[in-house]
């Protein structure tokens, strides 16, 4: 089912992004899917009761998970740059129509950047 979303990003800088996009959404047995793409290639969201998680490909590739109190790895891969950072989620709210998020990303303990972010179907 064709849907829209909005996603608001808020980062360490305080810098605060707007977007609507349209997405793909499927509700499967024990998750919702949304696929969508933009500027920085195909992004898939597999939204669960207790987690998130968010694949990025194309200019960006990645995955993350994202779980409440939970410290988690991704690789984070571009064109000039490949990296391997951490993540602790510190919030994590989950509805029936998206997901509000904070975490912070480290580099050897060194802290990277803040992220809130929230995605939700309008």
């Amino acid at each position: 089912m064709k849907v829209k979303l909005k996603i608001k990003t808020t980062e360490l800088d305080n810098q605060t992004i707007h977007s609507e996009i349209h997405a793909i959404k499927k509700i499967k047995e024990n998750f919702i899917s949304y696929k969508y793409i933009d500027e920085f290639g195909r992004t898939e969201l597999e939204i669960y009761s207790d987690s998130i998680f968010i694949n990025r490909f194309g200019k960006i590739n990645s995955s993350l998970v994202l779980k409440k109190d939970l410290k988690t790895s991704f690789n984070y891969e571009t064109n000039s740059f490949n990296c391997k950072f951490d993540i602790s989620t510190k919030n994590l709210t989950i509805d029936q129509n998206g997901f509000k998020c904070s975490y912070s990303i480290f580099q050897e303990k060194s802290l990277i950047n803040n992220i809130s972010i929230s995605i939700h179907e309008t």
